[in-house]
């Protein structure tokens, strides 16, 4: 591996402090066969930068092709559309090509029922799923598809977890419509966070009366607090936000926050406060903060506060983790450390199925790998077939083991 610097000039139309031209350069690391492609990526984007040298972490992915079957770490995303007119600053979409402020639809439902039959890393009844990640699953040019993806699936009597997402109320009726579904374990996560003004365009009150509308027809409703950063939620926000959702949610997640270059240049222009992150390449959590967010919203709402997805997914349906954050902290510690209540660290405590070899090696011939495996204890240990995080989150998700990767 070298290290080539790339240098751009932005100069048409982009001015900065004093009218004088903003030039700014870009230092990268990674394989040479990457150059051309990462040369005509920067040229067709423009960045306003107040630091004008931006170091790149060489592992940071800044553009992820699209796909209609995306493996993530708490679920598969299936977006049979991409793109979204909301212009969250904080989007990590932002950093795609693809992606722009039109809802464009790449998939009938019917076409993506049949992939979704025919992928085989997708399991019936095992692998959670969340739909239209790529936008909102509740805009108008999506939730017509949605839901005869979902009932096509409810009838053929998948029991998959499925999350949706959103900022935007469907309607009453469709909400009820939704809760007649029998089969599918349909949990709405509603992100709100009551952040500061200018960086969302969705109004508060009506994702309040989202979750309100939802609760009272029994729907599993998860207030999403994301992205929590210090820099545009402090404790005053996040007691006015308890008392908003206090008596219309049955849990809380919380998530931080992956600051992209892109999310940096929108925040510059919307003249918005820039968090202060270690990295790019992943989500960032702010413990001392989620620590705060977890007192202040557990003692108000008096619901459970978690801080990952797939937990607040799990206790929403009464089963176990099925990330295994449990097992994985008990590889090191004496008991789980993250928040949770007792009844849902009992649920996870209970778990005893054991899955056979004989099933495993099933699982993992999905994967279309030359992958092994060796147990310890509760925990699975994946090796060879040059595996990737989705690889190993796919399996995670349908064994009740943990699993891990064997370095």
């Amino acid at each position: 591996m070298r290290k080539i610097e790339i240098y751009i000039n932005f100069g048409c139309g982009l001015r900065g402090v004093g009218g004088m031209i903003r030039e700014t350069r870009f230092f990268a690391s990674f394989f040479p066969k990457k150059e051309e492609d990462m040369i005509q990526l920067y040229n067709s984007k423009t960045y306003k930068y107040s630091n004008s040298n931006f170091i790149m972490d060489k592992k940071f992915q800044h553009h992820t092709d699209y796909n209609l079957f995306m493996p993530g770490k708490s679920w598969i995303f299936v977006n049979p559309s991409a793109g979204c007119p909301l212009k969250c600053a904080y989007c990590v979409e932002q950093k795609d090509s693809w992606f722009n402020g039109n809802v464009n639809q790449l998939y009938t439902p019917s076409e993506t029922i049949d992939k979704l039959f025919d992928f085989p890393i997708i399991l019936k009844d095992k692998t959670p799923l969340t739909f239209y990640n790529f936008s909102d699953p509740f805009l108008p040019q999506n939730k017509k598809d949605l839901l005869p993806i979902l009932e096509e699936l409810d009838r053929e009597g998948w029991k998959n977890k499925v999350g949706l997402i959103s900022k935007v109320h469907p309607g009453k009726n469709y909400l009820e419509k939704l809760n007649e579904l029998q089969n599918l374990k349909i949990g709405l996560f509603v992100s709100y966070a009551n952040l500061v003004p200018g960086l969302e365009s969705m109004s508060y009150e009506r994702r309040v009366d989202l979750m309100a509308d939802s609760k009272s027809r029994g729907m599993p409703v998860v207030d999403y607090v994301r992205p929590l950063v210090r820099e545009w939620i402090d404790e005053s926000r996040l007691e006015q936000l308890a008392k908003q959702i206090k008596g219309k949610v049955d849990a809380v997640a919380l998530s931080g926050i992956r600051l992209t270059p892109e999310i940096v240049n929108t925040l510059e222009i919307r003249g918005s406060k820039i968090p202060e992150v270690k990295t790019y390449t992943n989500k960032q959590r702010d413990d001392e903060l989620s620590q705060k967010a977890t007192q202040i919203i557990s003692d108000i709402v008096e619901v459970p506060v978690f801080w990952h997805t797939s937990c607040a997914m799990s206790y929403l349906f009464q089963e176990p983790d099925y990330n295994g954050h449990d097992i994985r902290e008990k590889r090191t510690k004496d008991s789980c450390e993250f928040p949770c209540i007792d009844s849902q660290r009992n649920i996870c405590d209970s778990r005893q199925k054991v899955s056979s070899d004989k099933y495993i090696e099933e699982i993992l011939d999905r994967l279309d790998k030359d992958t092994t495996f060796k147990r310890e204890g509760q925990t699975i240990l994946l090796e060879g077939g040059q595996l990737n995080m989705e690889d190993v989150s796919f399996v995670r998700h349908v064994l009740p083991e943990f699993v891990i990767k064997n370095e």
